[in-house]
């Protein structure tokens, strides 16, 4: 089995709306609201259990969440050091002065709604308060231009593919590697970045 995740950066400083520390949201049911704090015992639904959750927030990760009344819908955590990605395979680390973005997940009921990027616009929010001007990020190859794109539109933040990422189960080994990412999804990031300035929220 062979997997590739490409990790992404954002940079967070050329963001329009960085001033004022308040990253643009696109419009969401008026029954969900966005909290950047939450008790790991309210982790009952999703893929995260609460004993997960308490042992990540106590190693001092963060995770932003989206909530129907006390329902949690969705969820994206933010750590400054490495995270095993399951469905990978591996262990994978923030670039040096940035946090990991990683186990982004909306309930399927509330998919399609913009949830998942309210939790991005207040993950990068987050990731300011943290101190860190940038982000990282894993995608596979195939979300690369549908991420970027809604970064870019959103003004959150320049997308650059800095890596591919590599895991191959060998016999009872796993071996990791990392080449440097596509030429295309290079290509791809300078198109995008053009309508970064375009943003709506400059």
């Amino acid at each position: 089995m062979i997997r590739e995740l490409v990790l992404v950066t954002a940079d967070l400083k050329a963001a329009p709306w960085r001033a004022r520390g308040t990253a643009p949201r696109l419009p969401t049911p008026p029954e969900i609201a966005f909290a950047g704090e939450i008790s790991a015992d309210a982790f009952a639904a999703g893929p995260v259990s609460a004993d997960v959750a308490r042992a990540r927030l106590a190693g001092g990760d963060r995770c932003v969440v989206a909530l129907e009344r006390s329902k949690l819908v969705g969820q994206m955590w933010i750590s400054r050091q490495p995270v095993h990605i399951d469905w990978i395979g591996c262990d994978v680390a923030p670039l040096a002065d940035q946090v990991l973005l990683y186990n982004a997940w909306v309930d399927p009921d509330w998919r399609g709604r913009n949830i998942h990027w309210g939790l991005a616009s207040l993950a990068c929010e987050t990731a300011l308060q943290m101190g860190a001007c940038a982000i990282t990020a894993g995608v596979e190859r195939g979300e690369f231009e549908p991420f970027a794109h809604k970064y870019a539109d959103m003004g959150l933040a320049v997308i650059e593919p800095a890596a591919s990422l590599w895991c191959m189960r060998l016999g009872g080994a796993r071996l990791r590697f990392t080449l440097p990412p596509p030429a295309l999804l290079r290509f791809m990031s300078r198109e995008i970045a053009k309508r970064f300035s375009e943003a709506p929220c400059a």
